[in-house]
Parts: structure tokens; sequence; C-alpha cells
């Protein structure tokens, strides 16, 4: 009788176990994206119909800056980035039915992910295109565009010493993770110069050095090594890190352009964790001449924050690889932008006119503010541009009563080092209101776009409406362009 009693408990308990079990599967996939993975989050738009998020994904905190009145600071420093990770991310949300996490929206990145009609320049580093046009969320408002277009440079003008960084931990398993950074070697191993070394460093439960500054010589081997990595254990991001700058040190070419390119989903949990010590850590190694660039992957557990402080540190950009297109361009198409640099340390101060700009913001930018006296500053650490990379900032800004259209608005000022060290250079450009181009329209657009997904309380009168009308007038043919517009349609239904 006893034995029944328990057996009739146990069984009660059984069933009571299982129904929690799949109460808890239904509200998991009641959480699921559209393509089946879980999301545990919820943003919100205006209506207040919950969207989901990734959790796991973690950004750096954007505040906006408030406007500035001209008699109380007439300038703005701040340091120049072609890092344009937030847009591959956010096009990664969008294609899979989410909204990005309004952390993730660097507008900067979103304006800088495209290439204008810009001359390039006929001596020197950089060539310089400004103008002011009007605002179309603001019909009161300008905007006003710096853009700097860097010179192009032959690959085959400096010697490469890459060693490529791998998490290869469970985290990283997948088509969509490791599986980009196999293609990624492929078109760089395609490109190998004769003197060109390359190493393979990965990291799980522990580092592994798999291929020591390869020649062109041996690619074969590289790309087999690469072919034969799998995703599982653990991760060891600091220690690994260690060793990659130990393997870059050995391999060092003078004059040439040392560079580690880490390919991960961002999650350190073992070794050098904390953020700002790797921040450190990367920063000093960056004074023996070794760049640091940060390619990473995934979603869920993706460390955008930690990978662009990294980057930033390391004088290199940031990537966010959504899929084989991406790692396409910035490994293949614009493999020599992405390696070889043109201006290191370079920042920006633009100065506005008392009697032409009654106040100002700069749109982005929000983490990359430098004061007056870092402007100055020739030791100060700012963002690396590449060979043939173009650079845009933009400002909205309220024009005075008196302004006078015909008279220049501002002027614009670039510092900057050779990569290769020396005295620090700068170049100055007055700005001026001219016909609007279509870029000056495209970037309006894309400004808008940002401002929308932000939620910015300087949004004023911005709409999707408005924003896939102005599109559609613009008759895109850029493919990167024309695939925007689509982002935006998309976007469109998802925020109603």
């Amino acid at each position: 009788m006893k034995t029944r009693v328990c057996k009739k408990i146990f069984a009660v308990k059984f069933v009571a176990v299982l129904l929690c079990f799949c109460a808890a599967l239904f509200s998991l996939a009641s959480c699921a994206s559209p393509d089946g993975v879980y999301n545990g989050g919820n943003d919100y738009n205006e209506t207040g119909i919950s969207l989901p998020t990734e959790r796991g994904d973690s950004f750096r905190e954007i505040n906006e800056r408030d406007f500035i009145k001209t008699e109380v600071c007439s300038s703005s420093t701040f340091s120049l980035s072609a890092s344009r990770s937030s847009y591959s991310y956010m096009r990664k949300a969008v294609n899979s039915g989410r909204l990005p996490a309004t952390d993730s929206v660097r507008i900067e990145e979103y304006i800088n992910y495209f290439n204008y009609e810009i001359e390039p320049p006929q001596e020197g580093d950089f060539s310089v295109q400004t103008n002011v046009f009007d605002c179309g969320w603001n019909e009161e408002h300008k905007l006003l565009r710096v853009s700097y277009a860097a010179k192009k440079i032959e690959r085959e003008s400096a010697v490469n010493n890459l060693v490529f960084l791998v998490d290869t931990s469970a985290s990283m398993y997948g088509a969509d993770r490791i599986g980009l950074f196999k293609t990624a070697v492929e078109y760089v191993a395609e490109a190998l110069g004769e003197d060109d070394k390359i190493s393979l460093v990965t990291y799980a439960g522990d580092v592994r050095v798999l291929v020591d500054g390869a020649g062109a010589s041996r690619r074969d081997e590289l790309i087999e090594a690469v072919s034969s990595l799998q995703a599982s254990g653990n991760t060891a991001g600091g220690s690994a890190i260690e060793k990659a700058y130990s393997v870059a040190k050995k391999n060092f070419v003078p004059q040439g352009n040392n560079r580690i390119i880490l390919f991960t989903d961002g999650d350190f949990n073992v070794g050098i964790s904390d953020p700002d010590e790797l921040e450190m850590f990367v920063k000093t190694e960056k004074n023996d001449g070794i760049y640091f660039t940060a390619a990473g992957v995934g979603y869920g557990n993706y460390k955008d924050d930690v990978l662009e402080a990294l980057a930033e540190a390391g004088d290199g950009d940031a990537y966010y690889l959504d899929g084989e297109s991406e790692a396409k361009r910035v490994f293949g198409e614009e493999l020599t932008g992405t390696l070889i640099a043109v201006a290191a340390d370079a920042k920006a101060k633009v100065s506005f006119a008392l009697s032409q700009v009654e106040s100002y913001r700069l749109i982005g930018y929000d983490n990359r503010m430098l004061t007056g006296v870092q402007f100055e500053d020739e030791q100060t650490n700012a963002g690396e541009i590449g060979s043939g990379r173009q650079i845009t900032a933009l400002f909205e800004i309220a024009p005075t009563q008196n302004c006078n259209y015909a008279l220049p608005f501002a002027t614009a000022e670039l510092k900057y080092r050779s990569p290769s060290g020396g005295e620090q250079k700068e170049i100055a450009a007055e700005i001026v209101s001219e016909e609007e181009t279509a870029d000056d329209a495209f970037i309006g657009c894309v400004a808008e776009y940002g401002l929308l997904l932000r939620r910015s309380k300087y949004a004023e009168n911005a709409s999707f409406v408005s924003l896939e009308n102005r599109l559609a007038a613009l008759n895109l043919t850029d493919e990167c362009k024309t695939e925007f517009y689509g982002l935006v349609k998309r976007a469109s239904a998802l925020r109603r």
C-alpha cells in the first residue's frame, strides 16, 4: 500500500514538472524571433507595441548631446573613425524581422557605410567636400556636411604582417560565425603579396598558434588550417590577445603594416576579461607599431562595446560581418582600406561663425568627443583612416536670423599623423552653402533614419513616410544605397 502511494506521488510530481517544462518552452517560443532565435528581451515602438531585441548583445550607452549655443562654445572637436559595424548589425536585425537596439545605432557609422561622389586628393593625403543644405525633418534648420576622402595606396606598397586572432569557442559555431571567418581569410589569402606574412592564433579552452609567419608560398597551408577549425569549448580571449601580440612582434616588419585582426562575437571570459584592462593593454601595445582591427559576428552574445573599445584603443576599425557579402566587401573588395592606413589619430574640429550659426548639434560621434586641449595635443589617441576611405561628419544647425548664405558658415580642420609616426599634419577648409547634391540628400535621409531608429528627441517631424518618399525621388542606382532603401521599408513595417 505504501509503495502504491509513493508511486502516485511520484507520478503527480513528474506530471507537474513536465507541465512546467512545457510552459517554459512555450514562453521561450513566444519570445522567439521570426527566424526562430530566442531574443529574450523586448523594446517598444512609439505605439507601445513590444519589439524583440537580442538578449546578450551589449553596446555602449549613447547619450545624445543637446544643441550648443555658438555664443557659448563656437567649436566642436571629435575623433574620426571609419568603423561601420553599427550599420551591418542593423541590417542583420532588420532582415531578421527585428529593429536594432537603440544604443547600437551610431548614426555616423550609418552615414560612413556608403561611398559618395568626392574628388580624390590631387595632392596630399585628403580632399575635402563641404556643404550646407536643407534639413528634412526640421524646415527651420539646415544640415552642415564635412566629408574627407583619403588617398588610395596600392596594396603592394606596404608589406603586411597580419595575425588573425580567432575565437573558436562554442559560441562561434555556425556558418554565420566561424564560417564567415573562413570566407574572409580566403579573400585575404588570394591577395597575399610575396613578402607578406600571415599568422593564425586560435583560442577556446586554450590558445594555439596554428600558423606562424606564413608567406604567399604557404597559402595552401593557411587555407587548410583555417578550413579545419571547429568551434567548441570555453573562451580564453585575454591570454589569446597577449599571444597574438607576441607573434606579431616576432614577425614585425619595420615600415610595414603590422596588424592583429580579431574575429569573435566578443565574449571574453578567461584571462584579461575586464574591458578596461583589455583596452589599456591594446593601447599600450599600439605604441610598438602594431594596429588592432576587430571583426564581430553572431548575435545573442555579441559584445559590440568590447570590440569597439579595443578597435579604438588599437587605432583600428570595427566591423560586423552579417553575411558573406560583408565579408567580401571588407576583406576582398576593400581590403586595402581595411589593412593599410593613410592616417592615424585623425581628429576633426569644426568652428562655427557666430554671425551665421545660432546653435548646432553634431549628429553621431557621441562616444568620440574630444576637448579642445585633446584636439591640439599630438599625443591624443584618435581614429584611423584607411586607404581610399571616406569620412563624413554631419551637423544640424540653426541659422541666425540675419544669416547670409553667401558667407562661410564654419571652418573645418583635420589633424592626423602618418601611420609611420612623425609630426602632426593638418588641413583646413571653409564651409559655404552651395546647391544641394544627390549625395547631400541621401546623407540627410540616412541621418533621419538613424534618428527614427534611436527614437531621438531631436527627430522633430521625421517620419518613415517622408523618408521613403525622398529616397524614391533620388532614383538610386548604387547597389548599397538601393539596399538601404529596402531596409528603410522593412524597418517602417516593423515600427507599425
